[in-house]
């Protein structure tokens, strides 16, 4: 069974790329590169840890997270949002500093608690930039994400508290932006 839910986990894991990437190719999405880089770098190391704490399959949904952010990251170099504020450099540097430490950190549960404190500072750029262009991001992206990851919680060979807590903020927080963005949308019509 834990071997179907994560095939089903890395099926859609995989599918929440294609829309956006889709959107990408046609112009209409402009992904922040203050929010790629940390997700990116976040999934790589979630990876490592998750898998290495006893994850088992449900640790291989991050393997394919940091492949597919590491795509998105490269596009936005050349092609992504280039209204960058404060706020976005604060959240990228404080994003950045919290994968530093959380690489280099021996302790598991500051590992995990630095993880998702560095994806959800990676998302603030993503969510000032959808305030003003909602238009620009996907919902469907982000729902099939939360999805996935919940799907790999699901798939997990342990549960623990390394195990379950970083891919749980994952699922609320795109959960939380799906309702963000829809919430813009229907305000700006």
């Amino acid at each position: 069974m834990k071997e179907v839910l994560a095939i089903a986990s890395l099926a859609l894991g995989f599918a929440t790329f294609v829309p956006y990437c889709a959107a990408m190719l046609k112009g209409t999405v402009k992904p922040h590169l203050f929010s790629w880089i940390p997700w990116t770098l976040t999934t790589a190391v979630g990876f490592w840890a998750s898998l290495s704490h006893g994850g088992g399959y449900g640790s291989w949904l991050f393997a394919l997270q940091a492949v597919c952010c590491a795509a998105v990251l490269v596009y936005a170099i050349f092609r992504g949002e280039k209204e960058i504020t404060t706020l976005d450099r604060a959240a990228f540097v404080g994003s950045v500093l919290a994968v530093i430490i959380y690489i280099f950190t021996k302790d598991a549960v500051v590992s995990i608690l630095l993880a998702a404190t560095a994806d959800c500072l990676g998302f603030v750029p993503t969510f000032r930039k959808s305030f003003m262009k909602p238009r620009d991001e996907p919902a469907l992206t982000y729902i099939f994400s939360g999805t996935s990851f919940a799907l790999s919680i699901a798939a997990l060979s342990a549960y623990t508290f390394e195990t379950v807590f970083y891919p749980f903020v994952l699922v609320a927080a795109n959960y939380v932006f799906v309702l963000f963005v829809t919430h813009r949308k229907a305000a700006l019509r």
